[in-house]
């Protein structure tokens, strides 16, 4: 099984100076990429950007406390002016969330179009660690989201309910074809034709409408059902060894 990822319709835009600084006591991130929000779903979400750092070994060792995730919020800092969400992980928080499959941590890894990448992840893709931790475990993650977006089609609620579609979308793809996409618009050409596309590209802040919703929770339930064939990705992670060995020598270099 090969990892590859899907590319976005458009290029995302790029963070403001004060979301690529690092924040005390959180070194440089060595990756950037928006996780949530126009600039990874392609639709109208809260904007969040996440990225890892690599903490040395001295902060790791001893008495010291240190924190493996640094969140916080950023008033008016989004593209659009809005607030944004950051949160930067440690690389060895990282790859623990995503032997575990975690959603964020995998799509983070295999960002389709990561805004920044410095050393040592030029000589390493950070999709290779993600193909390296995913497992179909992943799959069942992204279900859990089917029954809030039931819940949310059913209240008319338009941008939740294509947020849920998007990770069915994106579970979808990695089910089928072992491609990692997070774009709705491009994860919709990719399942052309696709019977919400007109919902989706006519997007409005309006209550989905009675026929919208049924077509919206028809394809929830389609995307759904096709998890339950035989999939693409592994029952067990790729290569272990290569993000112990990968964990290892970056910490070290760190240090």
């Amino acid at each position: 099984m090969k990892l590859s990822t899907l590319s976005p319709l458009s290029p995302p835009p790029q963070p403001s100076d004060a979301l690529r600084r690092s924040a005390d006591p959180i070194p440089k991130p060595a990756l950037l990429a928006w996780v949530e929000g126009p600039g990874a779903e392609g639709i109208e979400t809260p904007w969040r950007l996440a990225g890892i750092t690599i903490l040395p070994a001295s902060t790791l060792l001893g008495l010291r406390a240190f924190e493996d995730a640094y969140e916080d919020q950023l008033p008016g800092e989004a593209p659009d002016g809005s607030d944004c969400m950051r949160v930067i992980f440690d690389l060895e928080k990282l790859l623990r969330m995503a032997l575990h499959q975690s959603v964020l941590a995998l799509e983070l890894l295999a960002s389709p179009a990561p805004l920044q990448l410095h050393a040592p992840f030029i000589e390493l893709a950070p999709v290779e660690l993600a193909q390296a931790a995913i497992t179909s475990g992943v799959i069942r993650a992204y279900r859990g989201v089917l029954p809030s977006t039931l819940d949310a089609i059913d209240a008319g609620e338009r941008m939740a309910a294509l947020s849920g579609l998007r990770r069915l979308y994106t579970a979808s793809l990695l089910h089928r074809d072992a491609v990692m996409g997070t774009d709705l618009g491009a994860l919709l050409l990719s399942c052309a034709p696709s019977p919400i596309a007109p919902i989706v590209e006519g997007w409005s802040d309006a209550p989905l409408r009675p026929a919208q919703a049924r077509a919206l929770k028809d394809e929830a339930r389609r995307l759904d059902a096709l998890l339950d064939l035989p999939g693409a990705l592994p029952e067990r992670p790729h290569d272990y060894d290569l993000l112990h060995e990968t964990l290892v020598a970056w910490r070290l270099a760190t240090s």
